[in-house]
């Protein structure tokens, strides 16, 4: 596993050249919308840290005409608490693993993972919906 940081607060996990997964840590500070995700990604993210007045305009996201094969991405955050995440690439073998602090938040963008809640926490999921039901959403990698 090869973390690469290129901006105090982000970090890039990749094993083998794939991207596993983007996060972005509690301390991250840059002015400006920055946004961290490819034009390839399931999911957009990004974090606006602006100034007071700044307006977007009011808006409607408009539904895509047509979604196969959308590689399902999911964000945790870290509200509260600590958790360590377990990371495996697509054929399901561990790679690596790091912890996530308050603050912090983590983009999945391919390969599996793990968690073990390491503190008490209030974490944030969010994916793509709607929920598919247990056999058609994961494909488990341990057992019980």
């Amino acid at each position: 596993m090869e973390i690469k940081k290129s901006i105090e607060g982000f970090e890039k996990i990749f094993h083998n050249n794939q991207l596993l997964a983007i996060v972005v840590r509690d301390n991250f500070n840059e002015a400006g919308p920055t946004f961290f995700t490819e034009q390839e990604h399931g999911f957009q993210l990004a974090v606006h840290n602006v100034e007071k007045g700044k307006r977007y305009k009011a808006h409607i996201s408009l539904p895509f005409k047509t979604l196969e094969n959308l590689n399902p991405n999911k964000v945790y955050f870290m509200k509260k608490g600590k958790s360590k995440i377990d990371l495996y690439d697509n054929e399901g073998l561990s790679v690596g693993e790091m912890v996530l602090n308050q603050g912090d938040l983590i983009l999945f963008i391919s390969g599996g993972h793990g968690c073990d809640i390491l503190d008490d926490s209030f974490m944030i999921e969010l994916k793509q919906g709607p929920y598919r039901g247990i056999e058609d959403d994961k494909k488990f990698l341990e057992n019980s």
